[in-house]
């Protein structure tokens, strides 16, 4: 991308979302950053316990965009569910901090904690999926006309034809895939920061100062992004999400009770198929004929329900990805928690246990750029295919390697524990969390990219909570292990057993992916070979008649 077109990205409303986003991020970095210390040492839970915490307090954060996703798709908006979960947020960091200052016992700090936790995780989750969805609203609206009815890509279009000297025209995708490096660049720039500072802070001035200073870095990132009010390009939710739902239970149950033997649709009968949509009571539900018989009310109806289903089937078609990415969740979050605890008991060189977590965002601001204008256009030039999918598939190979790894540095550690022999250097966790890094990259920053551009417009909020509730779903299986299957085998074994798993969720995630890319080429074909008989999104009309 040339530093002209980059100027022209990089817009007074991107710059707001871009530091919006590092100042949200340096909050939730910061105190994360020190939770796992601050519930073994003020708060008297043991190293178990504090993992499965630990765990479960990032599960909830990522639970929660579900409920943000929802609100900003059906009711009100982004910019509206940013500023009610953002405000949400504030309140909870500030009895976070306060409960660190205040508690006059252990007892009453940790419900101070838990109170503040729970609010913290509501609200930092309800504007996780909107404010990288709503940043991508923006891309590529300088100007902002909402009086025209010509695309982003057409009025660029235009501009350009009345100029002499004519440049590229770089496509959507390209500046939405820019838009995602520049993003995902603000987040690790804010991870960086916090993880710099604030356990440096907490060292010298106690845990209450160190929750202090993300608390108000988040009522900073609230105002910035109530400071360009006036020049946002609002998304207005066009109808209610139910309808859409219920098509995209039906699908699921379409496509999937043909391969579930008798027995288990006897067992579980709300997996048969059952009717169609069309011989349900609501007439919105009813699926049209195409005839042009009908009125023009029956007519608009139609054309609801169409965009419905294609909604619904959009979403329903993406939904294996999205089963397989917990595990890799599952694995990266422990480096905030096990990873950790694993540098106590190793040479920190004068660092805080907390601060090896400053590799892995150094490591990703450096390493985005070189993928984005090195890495990939080198592979590309060579043939090589580096397909969203692809990416995905050789990052949870790297997972899996970097635990293997820290399996090995905590049998060297424990052995060295045994002879009473000096401790390992800590600086032997950065290969392990470099692997982690780079397969963050091709995971994490690939998988937001996949999961808005594969997503319909309708539902772009809705689709990215559903990428981020993948994380919640493998720190709820994080925590379940380390609470129960994980609570007394070797440390260096469970590592092992992460990695085990990672390798054994890729092989299912390649054979998924292979299945999900011969369906994109089959649709193509069929649109190439008869488009008029085809939605916007490639659903055949045939399907959509009534029987």
């Amino acid at each position: 991308m040339t530093s002209r077109y980059r100027n022209k990205l990089l817009t007074p409303v991107i710059w707001c979302i871009l530091a919006t986003e590092f100042s949200e991020r340096f909050c939730y970095y910061g105190f994360r950053g020190i939770l796992t210390l601050y519930f073994t040492v003020d708060l008297g839970y043991d190293e178990n316990r504090a993992i499965a915490m630990f765990a479960l307090t990032t599960a909830l954060a990522y639970l929660s965009p579900m409920a943000g996703s929802l609100m900003a798709d059906g009711h009100w908006g982004r910019y509206r569910t940013i500023m009610v979960f953002g405000s949400v947020y504030v309140i909870g960091m500030i009895l976070l901090t306060a409960g660190a200052f205040l508690a006059n016992s252990q007892q009453s700090q940790r419900g101070w904690t838990m109170v503040g936790l729970f609010l913290v995780c509501l609200g930092t989750g309800g504007i996780k999926p909107c404010v990288s969805s709503f940043g991508a609203d923006q891309v590529g609206d300088a100007t902002k006309q909402p009086q025209s009815t010509l695309s982003l890509d057409e009025m660029e279009r235009n501009r350009l034809l009345g100029q002499h000297n004519l440049e590229p025209v770089i496509s959507r995708d390209e500046q939405v895939r820019a838009f995602f490096a520049y993003f995902y660049f603000s987040i690790n720039f804010g991870a960086l920061s916090s993880l710099a500072i604030v356990p440096l802070v907490r060292s010298h001035y106690g845990f209450g100062m160190a929750f202090l200073i993300p608390t108000l870095f988040m009522i900073t990132a609230m105002a910035l992004f109530v400071s360009m009010h006036g020049s946002y390009v609002h998304h207005v939710p066009e109808s209610s999400l139910s309808d859409t739902f219920v098509l995209c239970w039906w699908l699921i149950k379409r496509n999937t009770c043909s391969y579930l033997p008798p027995p288990v649709q006897r067992i579980f009968p709300c997996l048969k198929e059952g009717p169609r949509p069309a011989q349900q009571q609501d007439r919105h539900l009813a699926i049209p004929t195409h005839d042009h018989e009908s009125d023009d009310g029956r007519e608009q109806d139609d054309g609801v329900f169409d965009q419905k289903l294609n909604d619904a089937r959009q979403a329903v078609h993406i939904l294996p990805i999205m089963t397989l990415l917990p595990i890799f969740w599952c694995l990266y979050d422990q480096q905030g928690s096990v990873w950790t605890l694993q540098a106590t008991r190793m040479e920190l060189n004068g660092l805080q246990p907390e601060q090896l977590n400053i590799v892995n965002p150094l490591q990703i601001m450096i390493l985005i750029p070189l993928f984005d204008q090195s890495i990939y256009p080198w592979l590309e030039q060579r043939r090589v295919n580096i397909r969203p999918l692809r990416r995905m598939a050789c990052g949870m190979l790297l997972a899996a390697g970097a635990f293997v790894i820290s399996g090995w540095v905590e049998s060297a550690i424990q052995n060295r524990e045994a002879e009473n022999a000096p401790k390992l250097n800590v600086f032997w966790q950065i290969p392990q969390i470099t692997l982690l890094s780079i397969a963050e990259i091709l995971v994490s920053v690939t998988g937001l990219e996949f999961a808005y551009a594969t997503s319909p417009d309708r539902l772009k909020a809705f689709l990215m909570g559903l990428f981020l509730l993948t994380t919640s779903v493998g720190d709820f299986f994080s925590g379940f292990l380390y609470s129960t299957v994980f609570v007394n085998l070797n440390r260096a074994t469970i590592m092992h057993i992460c990695g085990s798993l990672m390798l054994g969720n890729l092989v299912l995630f390649a054979r998924v992916s292979w299945w999900w890319e011969e369906q994109e080429r089959r649709k193509q074909e069929k649109q190439s070979e008869n488009p008029s008989t085809f939605l916007d999104d490639g659903i055949e009309i045939q399907e959509q008649r009534a029987p």
